[in-house]
């Protein structure tokens, strides 16, 4: 039995892991796809689905894009997972004489050309 359920878990795993790999690459591509076409037939569902019922408009092309774009909200950022570029590293230089360096040429450069204090803002 566990086997049987192993397979979906590790496609579903699969499909919503982010790659780690920059650009883009034959995974994050077949990833975008089958989302894609997992969405198309969400929407497809809920449009067949709110026709059956006799939803006013929902034969009409309005309805229809009305329909996409309230769901397509929601999908966004599981579209985006792959897309959106690693958080920066930034190093740490606070504790290090370099870091007490940047910090003193960096105050020296705030104001330029003015001796002594900045301006009073009231």
């Amino acid at each position: 039995m566990d086997k049987i359920l192993a397979a979906p878990v590790n496609f579903w795993r699969w499909l919503n892991s982010k790659d780690p790999r920059p650009g883009l690459n034959k995974d994050k591509i077949i990833r975008l796809l089958v989302k894609a076409f997992l969405f198309a037939m969400v929407i497809n569902f809920i449009v067949v689905g709110l026709a059956a019922l006799k939803v006013p408009y929902m034969n009409t092309f309005w309805g229809q894009t009305l329909v996409m774009l309230l769901v397509y909200i929601p999908f966004l950022r599981w579209f985006m997972i792959d897309m959106t570029p690693a958080p920066a590293r930034g190093k740490a230089v606070a504790n290090s004489k370099d870091g007490k360096k940047f910090k003193k040429t960096d105050k020296k450069r705030k104001f330029a050309g003015v001796k002594g204090k900045g301006p009073r803002l009231r």
